[in-house]
């Protein structure tokens, strides 16, 4: 039988998932004065690319968090995306025109990986940790806030009390499959070549 403790309520958000959008949810939760917890189920952060590119908007939110310039430093400026499908160019986009009104008229070049290693230092710098290998197994609502239960990677179970939980980890998300929620969608295949031009530091 698995041990089980109850944590008192010391976080105000409990955040499940640590990949880009867990980690800046928990960045600017901590910039507002807010305490959260961030927690994965995962052994470790993962290395693979994933998504490629950080636009305007986000980049501005970044700098509201103080970490664009990392991320600019990190990465490389494209001004021209292109799009090609058997051949034929589907869309040319010039972030200059179209964003002229921004700070950043360009879409940045940062793996995902990297994108979350810049988030992950900056959190720390905060005081902040990501709690790798925490399973959420059950979370429960009533008046006063939520009740999760996280099992440790020694098996050792845990109670949470937190006014907030949040959901961030992806498509097979384990908070909505808890609360019973749907994911309606279909995958479709699709092969294509991007075309950038890249601004050079």
């Amino acid at each position: 039988m698995n041990d089980l403790s109850l944590t008192a309520a010391t976080h105000d958000v409990l955040v499940v998932g640590a990949g880009p959008v867990g980690l800046t949810l928990a960045n600017d939760l901590r910039r507002r004065g807010i305490r959260c917890r961030l927690i994965d189920s995962a052994q470790e952060a993962g290395a693979a690319t994933k998504a490629v590119g950080i636009q305007a908007k986000t980049l501005e939110l970044l700098a509201k968090m103080g970490v664009a310039h990392t991320a600019i430093e990190r990465g490389l400026k494209t001004s021209l995306f292109s799009i090609y499908s058997d051949g034929k160019r589907l869309v040319r986009i010039d972030f200059r025109e179209h964003l002229q009104e921004s700070p950043y008229p360009y879409a940045l070049m940062l793996p995902q990986h990297e994108t979350e290693q810049v988030l992950t230092e900056h959190f720390q710098s905060q005081g902040g940790a990501i709690e790798w290998q925490r399973e959420l197994i059950s979370v429960t609502q009533d008046e006063q806030g939520v009740e999760a239960m996280l099992r440790h990677p020694d098996g050792k179970e845990e109670r949470v009390r937190v006014g907030w939980l949040v959901g961030c980890d992806g498509a097979h998300s384990t908070v909505r499959h808890l609360l019973g929620l749907n994911f309606a969608g279909t995958t479709s295949e699709l092969s294509l070549a991007l075309d950038l031009e890249l601004v050079l530091r």
